[in-house]
């Protein structure tokens, strides 16, 4: 009665039964794993957007509290010395992540280097924002 359990020399490898079962098993592991890893990195990108607003609009508030009241015209004053001596606030500025990871860069007179920018009314940027469509908004 065993004898059709055990092999002979002859019979050695794989079944397809064996085979379709494996197969099965790493495809639900998949079905199961994939969806977990793009939603954690969609909040990864979220949370560094997030992050890097914070670090921007804090040192928006130190150049103005460094210069009188006033806030710079441009982002990039940010990362220069002003001409009082003071600064660079940042070293680099960062940029806004999109949601394929990528970094975006828009410049226009309402985005620069991919923030959305909030102004006085002569033009100063007192802020920014993460722009819409975007992780984080």
């Amino acid at each position: 009665m065993k004898q059709w359990l055990t092999r002979t020399r002859s019979q050695k490898g794989v079944t397809l039964i064996e085979l379709l079962v494996v197969v099965v098993i790493l495809g639900i592991i998949a079905a199961v794993a994939i969806p977990m890893v793009i939603a954690n990195q969609q909040d990864a990108y979220a949370n560094t957007n997030k992050q890097n607003m914070k670090i921007v609009n804090d040192a928006l508030a130190r150049y103005a509290v460094d210069n009188g009241g006033n806030y710079p015209a441009t982002l990039n004053e940010l990362t220069q010395q002003s001409p009082g001596g003071k600064g660079p606030w940042l070293k680099d500025l960062p940029a806004v992540y999109n949601n394929n990871g990528g970094l975006d860069n828009t410049n226009d007179t309402d985005h620069e280097n991919g923030w959305e920018l909030e102004k006085d009314g002569s033009g100063n940027i007192t802020g920014v924002k993460i722009p819409a469509n975007h992780p984080g908004t």
